[in-house]
């Protein structure tokens, strides 16, 4: 017995679904990270990401790219309890209250990748295990008689050597950091 082909077809995509579904299953289970993707107006995809949706950050890959399908970054994040701050402050109060620990429960790991709009690599490198945060609002409120931070700003701390290209993929920067800070810079011509 022949099945059509449009029957052939329907199974063909019924079958790919249910794998899709079962990875997508046995992954999340490991970790609680989904895999999600968001795209830009024109239905080019904007980002893929990986999310845990239990402490509600990035904790996979991550990927983004311009409306034109060209990759702009990608990475790797980790979902954490706790991220240690260097120099982190709720600049709400007055004087500016220091913080131990960001609010943040994603960190940047492992090789980052930047990109050009040509697609060439623009700079690449890892980041430390710490951030500094900054924490405040332009427009406070109250909340049971406290003021409420409505937004922290995180920088992500470069951390070890990292390569810097022009567009033409030439490398013509070294830039060796610790927790941000620059150690050293080597330029080429």
């Amino acid at each position: 017995m022949q099945l059509s082909k449009n029957v052939m077809f329907n199974l063909k995509t019924i079958v790919t679904i249910l794998i899709f579904l079962l990875k997508t299953s046995v992954y999340s289970q490991s970790g609680n990270c989904i895999m999600d993707t968001s795209y830009h107006n024109n239905g080019i995809i904007s980002s893929l990401f990986e999310w845990d949706a239990e402490k509600a950050c990035m904790c996979g890959y991550y990927a983004k790219f311009d409306s034109l399908g060209n990759p702009l970054l990608e990475g790797k994040f980790e979902a954490v309890d706790s991220i240690k701050c260097l120099s982190c402050f709720d600049n709400f109060y007055d004087p500016p209250t220091p913080n131990e620990y960001s609010r943040t429960r994603e960190l940047k790991v492992g090789v980052w990748k930047y990109y050009h709009s040509n697609g060439q690599i623009k700079e690449i490198g890892v980041y430390s295990k710490s951030v500094h945060e900054y924490q405040g609002t332009t427009h406070p409120f109250v909340l049971e008689d406290r003021p409420y931070n409505t937004y922290s700003s995180v920088d992500y701390l470069k951390n070890g050597i990292w390569e810097y290209y022009d567009e033409f993929g030439n490398n013509y920067l070294s830039i060796k950091y610790v927790d941000g800070q620059i150690i050293y810079k080597t330029e080429r011509y």
